[in-house]
């Protein structure tokens, strides 16, 4: 399975509901992006590389030790959705100062969203989680970035060297 393919999986996976989401706020080029990948590939699955996934408890150590600050900072920009599957994945040390440092109608709409007791599916957690790993590791400035599912989808779609 080529790695377009494991986004549309993803997607796919989602409740009507989240996927029309995302898909709304996606920008043109992302939309066009994700289209283009539901097309055959010219190239076979065999012969395109694939990024071998680090054990999930080394991106969760990484997160336990990453500064709150920094976390806050990558994740006020994400969907409360986005924001609340990260913080139920597991039980943050930086939590509190992560949610405190949030706008009111966010933490609001979280608490909802943790009432209704959703999940994000397990293949599409990981993911999120590899990414704001990722992100948090990374410098807090420089060029502007695509956020949330649109930075899925070009990290999928761009080439791997194993």
């Amino acid at each position: 399975m080529t790695e377009a393919e494991r986004a549309l999986d993803l997607l796919a996976g989602l409740n009507a509901d989240d996927r029309d989401w995302i898909v709304q706020h996606l920008s043109a080029g992302a939309k066009s992006r994700l289209m283009e990948s539901r097309q055959p590939a010219t190239t076979p699955a065999a012969a395109v590389p694939v990024r071998a996934t680090a054990p999930a408890v080394s991106v969760i150590e990484r997160l336990c030790g990453a500064d709150p600050d920094r976390i806050g900072f990558v994740l006020h920009a994400e969907p409360a959705w986005l924001v609340c599957s990260v913080l139920r994945a597991h039980s943050w040390p930086w939590r509190k100062p992560v949610l405190q440092s949030l706008p009111a109608s966010m933490r609001a709409e979280i608490a909802r969203l943790e009432r209704q007791g959703t999940a994000l599916a397990a293949p599409a957690l990981e993911v999120l989680l590899g990414d704001l790993a990722e992100c948090v590791g990374a410098p807090t400035s420089g060029p502007a970035s695509p956020s949330g599912f649109e930075a899925v989808l070009l990290r999928l779609r761009r080439p791997r060297h194993a």
